[in-house]
């Protein structure tokens, strides 16, 4: 019966079922007494966080240490990123930020394994110049250490510094997961003049790493993140019929606006196949940038970011003032506001927390977007 409904709904006309369904689903998601428990303890445990940080700040504790446990994280780049910019925001404050990355080497760890092959070392070695590139050095530093390492030196913080989500750490539990939800609320008052502090451009990348410009672009260019990896939540992937439909409501509203397809290597193979099958011209961020910093240039450079479904390259239009349109279903993040993630987002910065694609609502987005520009 709820198919028949839902499938009902899908033949109303001008994007309106679309939009029925995705109320009708947050409605009944956001409504039921366990998922609002949840919510509230969430809401506590983060409203805690931000009262001892704001604490700690005010007794004049100058040094917060943030402890990424590889043991207990991901290895994605859109996590890490999450986890840095709560650095970031400490030392727009004027204080100093230690990072420390526990590497997963123990014995059992389910990571342990792989941490040796040439693609998890890449990783590593990356993100390393992405903290670089986001965390100011002179007010920052990265330390690599085992858990071990980091428990004898724990009476070296004692007193003189603050670990953000301590009772977390100390039981091996993930951060990266809570990051955005406490920058959220630690910047729900903040100014426009230390949201500009806070937020990532290009100039920023550039001045603070050795990322090169991105060479082979137009002055105006939108921006496509398309992921496809086969290996890891399949379900996020863009398949061809959405990747035309996408490009073909772009290529309405910015017929002279060059398309810039970001991915990795695989995926920029992957969708220049799927162009040249179906006479789409566009360019592709492996031609143009190298790694996920490259990525990231042209995502903040861009005139538009666009993306549909999952994908950490993301999380730096959301950190940025790039408009964007994000058409995805949280994973760990509590929306801010209907269509907006984060408190800083502006009205050319939109995301869709849902599975389903409203054809309306981003063709409305595009044309407001337009008409900004204009």
């Amino acid at each position: 019966m709820r198919l028949l409904i839902k499938e009902g709904l899908r033949k109303l006309p001008y994007g309106l079922g679309d939009s029925l369904v995705r109320l009708a689903q947050v409605a009944i998601m956001s409504l039921s007494p366990r998922n609002l428990w949840s919510s509230w303890k969430k809401k506590h445990f983060y409203r805690l966080e931000v009262k001892r940080i704001r604490q700690a700040m005010s007794v004049g504790i100058e040094e917060f240490v943030l402890i990424f446990d590889e043991s207990t994280s991901v290895l994605a780049f859109g996590e890490f990123l999450n986890f840095l910019m709560v650095g970031r925001y400490i030392i727009a404050k004027g204080c100093f930020t230690r990072v420390i990355i526990i590497n997963s080497r123990e014995s059992g760890d389910c990571f342990a394994q792989f941490m040796d092959s040439l693609p998890v070392q890449a990783f590593i070695n990356e993100r390393l110049e992405l903290a670089k590139a986001v965390l100011k050095p002179e007010f920052s530093a990265v330390e690599m250490m085992t858990w071990e390492e980091y428990s004898q030196n724990l009476r070296q913080y004692a007193g003189v510094s603050y670990i953000v989500f301590k009772d977390l750490v100390k039981l091996r539990k993930p951060i990266y997961n809570h990051c955005l939800n406490l920058l959220n609320r630690l910047m729900k008052s903040s100014s426009t003049d230390f949201q500009e502090k806070l937020l990532l451009s290009s100039a920023t990348l550039y001045s603070q790493s050795n990322q090169k410009t991105p060479r082979g672009l137009n002055k105006r260019y939108v921006a496509l993140a398309c992921r496809q990896n086969n290996d890891w939540r399949s379900s996020s992937n863009l398949n061809a019929e959405e990747f035309c439909n996408v490009v073909r409501f772009i290529r309405e509203k910015f017929p002279e606006d060059q398309i810039v397809v970001v991915s990795d290597n695989f995926g920029c193979v992957h969708f220049r196949r799927v162009a040249t099958e179906h006479g789409i011209k566009c360019s592709f961020s492996s031609d143009i940038s190298e790694g996920f910093l490259g990525s990231m240039s042209l995502v903040l450079s861009s005139n538009l970011f666009v993306q549909l479904k999952g994908g950490g390259i993301g999380t730096a239009a959301v950190y940025s003032r790039t408009p964007y349109f994000i058409n995805a279903v949280t994973a760990n993040e509590l929306m801010f506001a209907d269509e907006k993630i984060v408190c800083w987002a502006t009205d050319e910065q939109t995301f869709v927390n849902s599975q389903w694609f409203s054809a309306e609502r981003f063709s409305m987005f595009l044309k407001k977007v337009k008409e900004i520009s204009e």
